[in-house]
């Protein structure tokens, strides 16, 4: 009989002593928030210090979807039952956010981007890396399922439909990839709203109707950082890096700020590294790391484990010392500093 991987590996330990999934913890600090109002209270001075809640709030969230719940509860709106109509209003709502290389505006390059990616033939976009100048938004006034089927079958990856605009999360890399050759504004904001579509924010707290706390959640791991590879040509021929990329703070407040309209702050929970502070990257580039050391509420906060569970579980919290409770034992591990 073969021995279980435990004894192979001869560790002995249980689960709870290093258990290092940083979703877990999230769930026991949810749990307490969504229970306990006074602790929600602390919790919230800690990561945003002066923050009011409008009445009726703080309404929590974890694994925050709101970008792809919003575009599914459009459907279900009575004034979205016409199908012209409901694939009308989904793609003006992205021409919103998608600007283009093209002269004639954004339509132009979604267009001509059709018709390079499917056939190779169309007009290319000269402009470089630059965005171009902000423009009022662009409106069609209908789109026809014919339209809807061929924008599906260019942009969308896996199983395509042939009748509703499917949503952004849905593009293809593969396609954006190849589209910033050609037009890399559009490329670039097009998949900008792809991961904001599929992004998930660890906990978010809105304060208020437009107002929010997000909070990214990390144990060992740092923050992410979204890329778009791509080469292109330098002047001297040979192939240079464009790579576009945003960080895992910066894809966020993107959500938050620009497709919801919130006003919005930022804080890690991390643990600590050398001299007790958690380290905060720049949330425009993600790199380089830097502590937290300014008062600019704008700046993402950095608070440690430790002070979020000292925050909510109050004076009782000791993750220290020899207790054997379940809580003590697992809350031992997040509460160290650095990687253990």
């Amino acid at each position: 009989m073969i021995e279980d991987l435990g004894t192979l590996l001869r560790v002995e330990d249980d689960y709870v002593d290093f258990n290092r999934e940083e979703r877990n913890y999230a769930a026991v600090l949810y749990h307490h928030l969504v229970a306990e109002p006074a602790a929600m209270s602390r919790f919230l001075q800690l990561v945003a210090p002066g923050v009011s809640c409008d009445d009726g709030y703080p309404h929590i969230y974890f694994e925050y979807a709101h970008v792809r719940d919003l575009w599914e509860q459009a459907r279900r709106m009575p004034d979205m039952a016409n199908l012209v109509d409901r694939n009308t209003r989904y793609f003006n709502a992205m021409l919103a956010f998608l600007q283009s290389g093209h002269s004639e505006g954004v339509v132009a390059g979604i267009h001509n981007a059709m018709a390079l990616l499917e056939t190779g033939k169309g007009q290319r976009c000269e402009r470089a890396t630059a965005m171009p100048t902000p423009r009022i938004p662009e409106r069609v006034e209908r789109i026809d399922t014919a339209f809807v089927e061929r924008f599906n079958k260019v942009f969308v990856a896996g199983r395509q439909s042939l009748e509703q605009l499917q949503s952004p999360a849905r593009w293809s890399a593969v396609t954006l990839r190849n589209l910033a050759k050609t037009d890399k504004p559009l490329a670039e904001t097009a998949c900008r709203l792809k991961w904001a579509f599929n992004a998930k924010a660890d906990l978010v707290i809105h304060t208020g109707r437009r107002a929010a706390v997000c909070i990214e959640i990390k144990l060992d791991s740092k923050t992410s950082t979204y890329t778009l590879p791509s080469l292109a040509s330098g002047k001297d021929g040979n192939a240079v890096d464009s790579t576009f990329k945003m960080s895992q703070l910066g894809l966020q407040q993107y959500i938050l700020e620009s497709l919801l309209g919130f006003e919005a702050r930022f804080a890690i929970l991390g643990r600590p590294g050398p001299g007790g502070v958690v380290r905060v990257p720049d949330r425009c580039t993600g790199d380089p790391e830097r502590p937290n050391q300014t008062d600019d509420p704008r700046h993402p906060k950095g608070i440690s484990w430790r002070q979020a569970f000292e925050a909510v579980l109050g004076a009782g919290f000791c993750p220290v010392g020899d207790s054997r409770s379940f809580t003590d034992r697992m809350l031992r591990l997040v509460c160290k500093e650095g990687k253990s």
